[in-house]
């Protein structure tokens, strides 16, 4: 067990409440189940967050503790107005009670709760790995992860904290030298909210999404036309969720990849995606539908702009049913709503089309043909996409290929099913592409910038349906309903041994999931190497006990100096690893940089003028060679190879600890 664990078990229940709770309650009020009330419930308080967060900062309002009755207001509102589009529906509300009010519409015999135990179980189970992998791979509950992406989540969590601004539209600002961009901040406002250190809120707020994942996908499952009709539906849907409940492609994208904005986004999908089946097919209430599709849909492209290609990816499955739909009910709005379509896809391509440009223009080193069948077993048997992170127990993928494969040949024969054989096709299609060798269309792969890792979640969730179709026919043949005929005595041993090979495969991927957490939690193993060794991160830790209140430090990113800002409380000129912008006094002093270790009078009187501008005089130095033997050593440096490699002439020395040291820029005393 980790130090801190308990702290950090308790502040991912925190958290999963903050993720959950408003979008649930909505969810209620808009006459979904309890289970499909959790699958929506990330976009819909996706959607929230965004909307108080932009609101607020517009008013000029901090964001900090007194946003949380804020939130609690804007969720009874939008409950209130989900309620009154559920009674001026046109169609009959689906009864409230769970998956049992979607049995008692179906006409099936009411289950309950009782009825879905064996989700609950699988639910469970998915949990108790998850946090079993986390507490096993995990170091101290307190240490941050360490990855390119991460550093910058960090440190967003911490301005945030300090600056009181979580708006989308430009409450990073100081993060890019002072410009108002445009960010996702959905998951760093939620992150914000949570006490204790700004590591260990993190590291709590990225359980809370892992954790959410088995019980959105169980939702999800239980809730889709193609499973509602099954006679073992409870049953298809538990073993679906043991086996694929908690996939290495979600753990990938909260650890080694660290796009945590991202993760929120896709955890935002199922939702999105129930709520397209349950639009096209009529049931319950349309506008309360439509309303809740808006949400879950608007939530995930707050959470992260990828999500709105991650939608248009997934959503010409739904066109062919959509579209006929539409013609039953409004014959001549058809084509004006194409073209009404057509228009604004038109003028938000043309409003976007710098960012879009550069987005397709992205370049990453391609796979060649031998990343074709590397990546399609991957995707299939949902294995980890990147270096070398392995086990034994991944064999266990190829349990997950077989259901897969088996699932799609069944689901194109099943009308219901047929648009998530598409959805699972056209995202493998895509992924194989990105991983694949180089050509014109591996580009359409670029608003996920040409990570396969990214693309992997989108073949997991249709790919978890079409599991639960296959394993509701071997159910359907195992154990027919009671009164069915023979066999019947025969079928408990039967499907205690295909819980048990579920079973068998969740726990017996643990070991993926754990070395992924410690390929970033473990200072020790760090996969791209370590920015902070576990007694660097100890000394950022006192690093606030010998500066006065306010001092700046200058840090090599590289060498973990983005962290001190998060990790020690002490504020950074590079809080983030990207360069800088050339026209900023933090890109003049790093250019400038490596002409202070020659003494000049000249340049050591521009240098000051620039620190004194950032209001910095303190250097933070880590002067170890290879990060104490990691591993893999340490990051390759980048633009901040003169702030690692250079030390400058007049300093006075604050406080050291083997290879690392606080300095104390003296050079600028006494300048005007």
């Amino acid at each position: 067990m980790p130090a801190g664990a308990a702290a950090l078990v308790g502040l991912t229940a925190l958290a999963l409440v903050l993720l959950l709770a408003p979008g649930w309650v909505i969810g209620r009020c808009a006459g979904l189940g309890r289970w499909a009330s959790l699958s929506v419930a990330p976009g819909v308080t996706s959607a929230l967050v965004a909307a108080q967060a932009i609101a607020l900062g517009a008013l000029g309002w901090r964001w900090n503790a007194a946003a949380l009755p804020v939130l609690l207001a804007l969720t009874a509102a939008c409950g209130l107005l989900a309620r009154l589009a559920l009674r001026r529906g046109s169609g009959a509300p689906i009864p409230r009670g769970g998956p049992g009010s979607v049995r008692r519409a179906l006409g099936l015999p009411v289950q309950g709760l009782r009825g879905t135990a064996p989700v609950i179980c699988a639910v469970a189970l998915c949990i108790a790995v998850i946090v079993a992998a986390w507490l096993a791979g995990v170091v101290r509950a307190q240490w941050p992860a360490q990855a390119f992406d991460a550093a910058f989540h960090l440190s967003a969590v911490t301005q945030i904290r300090q600056g009181g601004d979580a708006s989308l539209l430009g409450g990073l600002r100081e993060l890019y030298q002072g410009t108002a961009v445009y960010y996702p901040t959905v998951w760093h406002a939620l992150a914000a909210l949570l006490p204790g250190p700004v590591p260990l809120a993190a590291n709590a707020g990225v359980l809370a999404m892992a954790v959410a994942w088995p019980a959105v996908m169980a939702g999800m499952l239980l809730g889709a036309e193609a499973m509602a009709k099954s006679a073992n539906r409870a049953g298809a849907v538990a073993l679906t969720t043991a086996l694929v409940g908690a996939p290495v492609s979600f753990t990938m994208l909260v650890t080694s990849l660290a796009v945590w904005p991202y993760a929120l986004c896709v955890l935002s999908l199922p939702g999105a995606l129930l709520m397209a089946d349950r639009l096209v097919r009529g049931q319950g209430s349309r506008p309360a539908t439509a309303l809740l599709l808006a949400l879950t849909a608007g939530g995930a492209v707050a959470a992260h702009g990828a999500g709105a290609f991650c939608l248009l990816l997934l959503a010409p499955a739904w066109l062919p049913q959509a579209w006929a739909a539409v013609g039953r009910r409004w014959p001549r709005a058809r084509i004006g709503l194409l073209a009404a379509a057509a228009i604004m896809a038109g003028a938000g391509m043309w409003i976007l089309r710098l960012p879009l440009a550069s987005v397709l223009g992205y370049q990453r080193p391609a796979g060649g043909w031998s990343g074709v069948p590397v990546t399609a077993g991957q995707a299939l048997a949902d294995l980890p996409a990147y270096g070398r992170v392995w086990s034994a127990t991944a064999l266990l993928g190829a349990v997950i290929a077989v259901a897969t494969m088996a699932g799609a040949w069944i689901g194109w024969r099943v009308p219901a099913a047929r648009r998530w054989v598409a959805m699972w096709a056209t995202a493998l299609a895509l992924t194989i592409m990105v991983g694949g060798p180089a050509w014109w269309g591996r580009q359409l792969g670029s608003p996920w910038y040409l990570q396969k890792g990214r693309l992997l979640p989108l073949v997991a969730i249709p790919a978890a349906l079409l599991i639960c179709l296959a394993l509701s026919r071997m159910l359907d043949r195992l154990a027919p309903p009671a009164g069915a005929g023979r066999g019947w005595r025969r079928a408990p041993r039967r499907l205690i041994l295909l819980a048990a090979v579920a079973a068998l495969v969740a726990v017996g991927r643990l070991p993926l999931h754990q070395d992924l957490v410690a390929s970033v939690h473990d200072p020790e193993r760090i996969q791209y190497g370590t920015l902070a060794t576990a007694s660097e991160l100890e000394f950022m830790g006192r690093a606030a006990q010998h500066l006065p209140p306010g001092a700046v430090v200058v840090a090599s990113p590289s060498r973990g100096g983005t962290l001190l800002w998060a990790v020690g409380g002490v504020e950074v000129v590079y809080p983030v690893r990207s360069v800088p912008a050339s026209h900023t006094p933090h890109y003049r002093l790093a250019s400038a940089w490596p002409d202070l270790s020659q003494d000049d009078e000249e340049q050591w009187r521009q240098a000051c003028a620039l620190l004194d501008g950032l209001g910095a005089h303190y250097l933070y130095t880590d002067s170890s060679p290879d990060a104490e033997g990691a591993r893999d050593g340490q990051p390759p440096l980048r633009w901040d190879n003169a702030l690692a490699d250079r030390r400058p002439a007049r300093l006075e020395l604050v406080v050291r600890q083997g290879d690392y040291a606080l300095w104390r820029i003296s050079a600028c005393d006494g300048r005007p």
